[in-house]
């Protein structure tokens, strides 16, 4: 079984605030502001990267490729806040909508995963759901000082491709405070 998951939509709003990492990296108020928020970004992704997991309020599409469907499909970039469709594509790309407890059901509570009543066999199975935080402006105290700890480090070695390649992406002090927070890929 192989797995592609595409990102439909992403929203960290109030997620790490101007103030919030204006004061964690000590900004001097320079001319470097303008790189700050793609930096900002960048080190939400890192961490959601590090903990397979979404801090921010995502929705994502998933293709489950299977041989035959009956299957539990786990559902990656937890927690999973919504699973709004799930459809069976056949060999020819014919989608075919399933019932939820009749096709399908959802199991779990933030890692959800779906598990698959249904004898076709065969082509895939797609589903559309939404994962993270419904207000990325409460995501948790530690996550966002693991963020913030990528983001500091980010901006000390920016420019200096030498250090920056001897830096790790995620840190161990980053690594210390999201390690709560990561979830097993299985």
């Amino acid at each position: 079984m192989s797995l592609q998951v595409e990102e439909q939509t992403a929203d960290y709003t109030g997620m790490i605030t101007e103030i919030d990492y204006q004061e964690y990296i000590r900004f001097d108020g320079t001319d470097q502001d303008a790189i700050l928020p793609m930096l900002v970004e960048s080190s939400i992704r890192q961490a959601e990267a590090y903990c397979n997991s979404t801090f921010g309020l995502k929705t994502f599409k998933a293709l489950f490729e299977v041989d035959e469907c009956k299957h539990t499909l786990n559902l990656p970039f937890a927690p999973i806040l919504s699973v709004e469709s799930v459809y069976y594509v056949d060999l020819e790309g014919v989608e075919s909508l399933l019932t939820l407890n009749t096709d399908y059901y959802i199991r779990g509570l933030g890692r959800k995963y779906l598990i698959l009543n249904t004898a076709r066999y065969g082509g895939s199975i797609l589903v559309n759901y939404t994962a993270g935080n419904a207000t990325p402006a409460n995501v948790n105290p530690q996550v966002k000082k693991g963020i913030l700890t990528i983001l500091s480090e980010s901006f000390e070695v920016r420019g200096n491709s030498i250090i920056a390649a001897s830096v790790s992406i995620v840190s161990q002090n980053s690594k210390v405070e999201l390690s709560h927070f990561r979830n097993n890929v299985i």
